[in-house]
């Protein structure tokens, strides 16, 4: 259901909820789900809704896990904080505090990752094979806060290009 917008904020929020709700059906029904949101959008008055919902690529397999895994915003938040946590410790030098933040960011790289091959798994009966690659991009896209609404709302669709080496963005 689309509710009709009168704003640009109220489209921007009604956006993340529909794309969000995108990653709410396997991925095989996901252009389906998108062209009747969109054809949703359109009948009711709002045609630049419909564009945003036709403009969204279907994602990767790997991907689309890990986006339906952003359905836990405290979980990708945590994830966040453990990676800048890291990169803090990891500044300060001090050697303790520096491998109890690498063990606090495994635990929430290795929390994310479940929760996105299990989104998979209720889908994709393979979903355990994926575990890997899904686990190297919760890595990268962990070292780029400016991604962190868009992971939440739905609306992540790539890896950034050029990921950079360590947690140098951080300090």
């Amino acid at each position: 259901h689309v509710e009709p917008c009168r704003t640009l904020w109220q489209v921007v929020v009604v956006t993340d909820h529909v794309a969000r709700a995108l990653f709410r059906v396997s991925p095989g029904a996901y252009v389906d789900e998108r062209t009747r949101l969109a054809k949703a959008a359109k009948a009711a008055g709002q045609p630049h809704l419909a564009k945003v919902l036709q403009a969204l690529k279907k994602p990767t397999l790997a991907m689309w896990a890990i986006v339906a895994a952003g359905d836990d915003a405290d979980l990708v938040h945590a994830l966040f904080d453990a990676t800048a946590a890291l990169g803090e410790a990891q500044a300060s030098g001090d050697r303790e505090a520096t491998l109890r933040a690498t063990a606090d960011r495994r635990t929430a790289v290795e929390a994310v990752t479940a929760a996105a091959v299990d989104a998979l798994r209720r889908h994709e009966p393979a979903a355990e094979t994926r575990r890997p690659e899904i686990r190297t991009m919760v890595d990268q896209l962990s070292r780029h806060t400016d991604l962190a609404s868009t992971w939440v709302d739905g609306t992540l669709r790539e890896l950034p290009e050029g990921d950079a080496f360590g947690f140098a963005a951080f300090t």
